[in-house]
């Protein structure tokens, strides 16, 4: 990841709990959380904005 287009965190929610790493530039953007099916994961980007994904 570089300086000026990396992720800045992933996390995964639910109901209960809020999991989030932080990132940082030359960071591999890869983090492993526990599944926990009907959650959803996050990312943000700082070129992108927030993305999201239902956890099935």
């Amino acid at each position: 990841m570089e300086e000026d287009h990396c992720i800045e965190w992933i996390a995964i929610a639910n109901e209960k709990r809020v999991c989030k790493k932080f990132l940082n530039p030359g960071d591999v953007a890869e983090v492993c959380f526990k599944y926990i099916p009907g959650s959803k994961i996050y990312a943000y980007c700082n070129k992108h904005g927030l993305w999201s994904k239902e956890v099935k």
